[in-house]
């Protein structure tokens, strides 16, 4: 209804107002069905249809990471059932990794140009970003089989979940999280002092190394 997109507009102003104390949330609308031309607003039966339906995996990638903010106890249930649901259907596994895998080429393509000698801890070959989809091609391609790699909704608990489910070796999952902690690290002392997410391009050799060799492990062409 009406009433309710403008509720929906008032609600995301409150959250992404910068404060002297910061911003509760970044809303990223694109994320909703049918992106920027979709409503702010649809019945949890229009977005069960569409996550079942019509979602791209990027999208069933995001849900990896949903999870309720506030809302009544009825439609937590209904979203956490409907994620439990999606995240747990049977997938093509190569069809799955060719679309992770182009899904994050095509952000490459369309990333903002960098300065010589510097590195985007985020966006950057073997940065934060490579480190997520990593971790959401694991848990889509694992969670039919083992529903617990989905409870947690942060990198770090998925990557111990995956481990614990034998997903990934405990080598290759807490050397990853061991990289996951130190970029946080690095990028929220970065953030703190306002500067940009990006590092000397020596930095993070060894950390950078190990994502891109699990990259080309798990989501790099097929022989």
């Amino acid at each position: 209804s009406a009433w309710m997109g403008r509720l929906a507009q008032r609600v995301m102003h409150l959250l992404t107002t910068q404060t002297h104390l910061g911003r509760a949330y970044e809303v990223d609308l694109e994320l909703r069905p049918n992106g920027s031309s979709g409503l702010p607003v649809v019945s949890t039966g229009a977005f069960a249809d569409y996550q079942r339906e019509s979602a791209w995996t990027w999208e069933h990638q995001a849900l990896t990471r949903a999870r309720v903010v506030v809302g009544s106890p009825r439609m937590t249930t209904l979203f956490e059932s409907l994620r439990h649901e999606v995240l747990t259907a049977e997938r093509d596994p190569e069809t799955l990794r060719a679309e992770i895998a182009s899904m994050r080429e095509k952000m490459r393509s369309h990333g903002s140009k960098i300065a010589a000698g510097l590195w985007d801890l985020k966006q950057g070959a073997g940065g934060l970003i490579d480190v997520e989809f990593l971790v959401q091609h694991a848990v889509l391609h694992h969670a039919a089989e083992h529903p617990t790699v989905i409870a947690y909704t942060d990198v770090w608990r998925q990557l111990e979940a995956l481990e614990k489910a034998g997903c990934w070796p405990a080598t290759s999952a807490y050397a990853l999280l061991d990289v996951q902690r130190a970029y946080r690290s690095w990028r929220h002392r970065a953030m703190l002092r306002g500067e940009p997410m990006q590092a000397a391009e020596g930095d993070f050799a060894n950390e950078r190394a190990l994502v891109t060799a699990l990259w080309q492990q798990y989501l790099g062409a097929p022989a």
